[in-house]
């Protein structure tokens, strides 16, 4: 099902040490067809970004390799089903569940130069903002 997205969240992560994000979702992609990601924080986001066949990129913090992944949703969640286990550890804190069909790590290191922010900001500049989440757009 192809989307006819203009614009795209991008999330901003930070992976605990010793763990790979992409190995641990994409595991459980490759086992179940899906993985649930939940989202840590106060992010205040609407369930209709997420609808199925939308996509979103994900950011790891430079802590956490810096890896940049483009991820298509498959809706939101009230919880986490098949999730990699390192989630339990953020028992308690704020979590949106959404379901990922699909997880791909962008090697190109200039691939954010071709989108702007929906405000029409620096991509890069944003990211090194305190803003945990924005949505992008091509230029």
């Amino acid at each position: 099902m192809k989307s006819n997205q203009e614009e795209f969240l991008l999330l901003k992560i930070k992976t605990p040490a010793g763990i790979s994000f992409y190995d641990e979702h994409i595991a459980l992609i490759k086992e179940h067809g899906y993985v649930d990601f939940a989202k840590i924080g106060n992010s205040i986001l609407k369930s209709e970004i997420f609808k199925e066949g939308n996509t979103i990129y994900i950011k790891e913090s430079i802590s956490s390799g810096g890896n940049l992944y483009r991820a298509i949703t498959s809706g939101i969640l009230d919880d986490g089903i098949i999730y990699p286990s390192y989630y339990d550890s953020f028992e308690g804190l704020n979590r949106i569940w959404v379901r990922l069909v699909s997880l791909e790590l962008i090697k190109d290191d200039k691939f954010l130069d071709g989108y702007k922010t929906r405000a029409g900001g620096d991509v890069h500049k944003a990211l090194k903002s305190m803003s945990p989440n924005f949505f992008i757009r091509k230029r």
